[in-house]
């Protein structure tokens, strides 16, 4: 019950949403999320798990073969999703001979990761324990707080923004069942009766206790990456830092940022040590400057461009141009491949929280990244990192640790020049 009673210092996931205007959210809701039920429904969860008998009995590579068994179905399953929609889509309304193969394929395959979704969910907290102790973060029998978390749909995440700035000024959680079609006339209900920016997204994780991961996933470095991700606002919890997530926005891209780039270092470290075989093969090189943008498509480029371009007309008061502008570039990019579904101000302010996000504008991304690089390990960084109450402390470490080893400051700096691309 610790989580519930410390309920107004929590990540925003136990949080309930700020107070909106009843207007605004009375279109939606039958779909208004609880988050008191979700954490309680979390609890509950945590509490009745079973599996761990059976987990303990598991050899270490009987455990990374569960591992690589479950990624392997969750591949299939998603591929014969997407084709049992294809086949849904047929013309003329009649179901192809083998649906019902297809179909009894894929529920083969759900019930497998019913039964073992507790295995795998004590597989990934093993290895991302094992590792908190490799780095130093925590001791291999004593992880505080546990990590814990549970496979499942999270909430659908409601951002509100100002249209002449991008800014959250507030946010709700929906269910992860709301119809698609209620949320996009939602949204032009708030941009028209409010003169607001809305956008609805899925996020990859919150962090109730257990902490909760999207059900849906095929690269296991990203898994690893989001249950690492949501653990360490749990442990900023009970730190300086995080303890003022709410204090100011720019406090809570600084939490949210350390969270992302802990999350990618213990996951990448994982990959390394036991999973080297799945690491995609690295990016091609960068564009040279005589290829134009649709010859050599990046999306972290595009997006930052967009970024840095609707800020530029925002800032000069050009709040219709700044959306027109983003809409040209939601269909640029879409036409790439991409399927962005709104691309708007309350987007940008979802998304910038993350400040190494091409989403962002904020010079904190930048500064983590520096402190990190100039930082003799993780633990170093995260000792650094959990003692902010303010950005100007970051300002301030990273002053010292520029001071204390000038050679390798100059060398990322150099390092960042030479970068091909941006952000």
């Amino acid at each position: 019950m610790l989580w519930v009673l410390m309920l107004p210092w929590l990540p925003p996931a136990l949080r309930p949403h700020q107070p909106t205007p009843r207007p605004a959210l009375a279109n939606l809701e039958p779909w208004h999320y609880s988050v008191v039920r979700f954490e309680w429904d979390a609890l509950r969860y945590g509490a009745s798990r079973s599996g761990s008998r059976a987990f303990h009995r598991l050899s270490v590579s009987a455990r990374l073969d569960l591992i690589r068994d479950y990624l392997e179905v969750e591949a299939q399953r998603q591929a014969l999703e997407r084709r049992l929609r294809q086949l849904e889509e047929n013309p003329d309304g009649s179901m192809p001979s083998h649906w019902d193969a297809t179909q009894r394929h894929r529920d083969q395959l759900v019930a497998y990761q019913t039964r073992n979704r507790a295995l795998l969910e004590h597989a990934i907290q093993w290895l991302i324990r094992e590792e908190l102790a490799a780095a130093g973060i925590t001791s291999i029998t004593r992880t505080f707080p546990p990590v814990q978390f549970q496979i499942i749909e999270p909430p659908l995440l409601l951002t509100f923004s100002p249209r002449h700035e991008i800014q959250s000024i507030r946010f709700a959680y929906l269910s992860a069942d709301t119809p698609w079609a209620e949320i996009e006339r939602y949204e032009d209900f708030v941009l028209s009766d409010f003169d607001l920016s809305a956008h609805v997204t899925r996020v990859g994780g919150v962090a109730t206790y257990p902490t909760t991961v999207l059900s849906e996933f095929v690269r296991l470095e990203f898994l690893l990456d989001v249950v690492a991700h949501e653990w360490s606002h749990t442990y900023l919890l009970f730190q300086p830092l995080g303890v003022r997530y709410f204090s100011s926005i720019p406090l809570r891209t600084l939490n949210e940022t350390v969270a992302t780039l802990f999350g990618r270092e213990i996951a990448r470290r994982i990959m390394l040590r036991h999973f080297r075989d799945l690491i995609p093969e690295p990016s091609p090189p960068a564009p040279t400057s005589e290829e134009t943008e649709e010859d050599s498509f990046d999306f972290r480029d595009a997006m930052h461009r967009t970024r840095v371009g609707t800020d530029e007309l925002l800032a000069a008061g050009r709040v219709v141009e700044a959306e027109r502008y983003m809409e040209r570039r939601r269909r640029f990019i879409n036409a790439q491949g991409y399927r962005l579904r709104k691309l708007n101000q309350a987007y940008f302010a979802f998304h910038g929280t993350y400040a190494t996000s091409p989403s962002s504008s904020s010079p904190i991304g930048p500064k983590l990244t520096e402190l990190r690089a100039l930082s003799p390990d993780l633990a170093s960084f995260m000792d650094v990192a959990r003692r902010f109450r303010r950005v100007s402390d970051l300002d301030a470490a990273l002053q010292h640790a520029r001071q204390r080893d000038p050679e390798a400051a100059a060398r990322y700096a150099e390092s960042v020049r030479d970068a091909p691309t941006a952000p």
